[in-house]
């Protein structure tokens, strides 16, 4: 994911919604002007560059290592997390079938990718597994947001 997502930039550059403080310079006047939303527990990056609209440099050459080696537990609670942020900060959730043909697209984008990187060959038998539980998982965490905001709580 850190290859293909941030590699030289190019891919990421066409996401509307793709955005990571894990490198980031910021003015300090920037920062306490539009603070981070401290109710948010996931993508709260994602809400301040939305809230705040700066500008965005990414610098592919710049030395930086950020990475989150999720076993399935983990990328189970870190994607049921992003659905609640998301469903928070958007206010709209993918159906169940929007995210599981989510998932089958992005497993063959996946085996795609690492084709011509055999040394990311060893993740092939585990893409399927790894991309249904961050699709439904995001699902559900939005699903439970958006139950909630219509619940008043």
């Amino acid at each position: 994911d850190h290859l293909r997502a941030f590699g030289d930039g190019t891919i990421s550059a066409k996401w509307d919604r793709f955005f990571s403080l894990a490198s980031s310079a910021a003015l300090r006047s920037d920062l306490l002007g539009v603070p981070f939303d401290e109710s948010l527990r996931y993508s709260e990056d994602v809400d301040w560059v939305r809230r705040r609209k700066p500008r965005v440099v990414y610098v592919p050459d710049a030395k930086a290592e950020h990475s989150h080696n999720y076993g399935f537990a983990e990328l189970k609670r870190r994607f049921y997390g992003e659905g609640q942020a998301d469903m928070i900060m958007f206010g709209r959730a993918p159906g169940v079938f929007r995210a599981l043909a989510g998932a089958l697209a992005e497993t063959a984008r996946d085996w795609l990718f690492l084709l011509p990187h055999p040394s990311g060959w060893k993740e092939l038998p585990i893409a399927p597994a790894r991309r249904l539980i961050q699709r439904l998982s995001y699902w559900k965490g939005a699903r439970d947001a958006g139950k909630e905001k219509r619940n008043g709580s």
